[in-house]
């Protein structure tokens, strides 16, 4: 009895901190100690603790070079110019803007994870549509709902893909084959409830003003 509570307690305290962040620390700093506790209270045993690290390990690898690249990537700028580039292409059209927005979540979703996605395509995104005098809602909102939906479709896409991807022993090109027609059909009617969005909701002049540039 005492090792499930132990088990319990320990998986709550996880839950409650990776929602509140105390003192802002990163979720490790309490999942890691709760995961030793919950080890050494014998509800795990070692050996199938080490089994799983081999098992996972090179998936959480994976994962976190995907980060390093995203976060690379958006330190050279390509999540600026992705901006410059959205803005352009919509020619100050809030439905076209909406467009390419759609189009660009869903490869940078892809490719580069989700995290990628909702942490640095987003904030761009808003900046974007605020800048143009568009109501940045609708924009944002496409830009988040597409990192869920556009994960779908390859195995670093999210995390969950991965480990799906490792235990069905699929290859690459197996695994996208398979997986394909599912992403399509959870893109697809993103875009549609994007393009529905009601008259007037992605157009009008926002609240939100870009600040100026600076000159220099």
């Amino acid at each position: 009895m005492l090792v499930e509570s132990v088990s319990v307690a320990a998986l709550i305290v996880v839950l409650v901190c990776a929602v509140i962040r105390p003192f802002r620390w990163p979720e490790a700093v309490f999942a890691v100690p709760c995961a030793v506790l919950v080890a050494v209270c014998g509800a795990t045993p070692f050996d199938h603790v080490r089994q799983e690290a081999e098992r996972l390990g090179p998936v959480i690898g994976f994962l976190a070079a995907v980060l390093v690249l995203a976060k690379l990537c958006d330190d050279e700028g390509l999540f600026h110019a992705c901006g410059t580039w959205m803005a352009r292409w919509a020619h100050r059209r809030p439905r076209r803007l909406l467009g390419v927005v759609f189009a660009l979540a869903s490869v940078i979703t892809a490719a580069l994870s989700l995290d990628a996605t909702v942490v640095l395509l987003t904030p761009v995104v808003f900046a974007t549509a605020a800048r143009m005098g568009a109501r940045p809602k609708p924009h944002v909102y496409a830009s988040a709902h597409l990192s869920n939906t556009a994960s779908l479709l390859l195995p670093v896409s999210n995390l969950t893909n991965l480990l799906a991807f490792t235990a069905s022993g699929l290859t690459f090109s197996r695994h996208g084959r398979t997986v394909v027609g599912v992403g399509v059909i959870g893109v697809l009617p993103s875009r549609g409830s994007s393009s529905g969005w009601p008259r007037g909701g992605t157009g009008g002049r926002s609240r939100l003003r870009a600040a100026p540039a600076r000159r220099g």
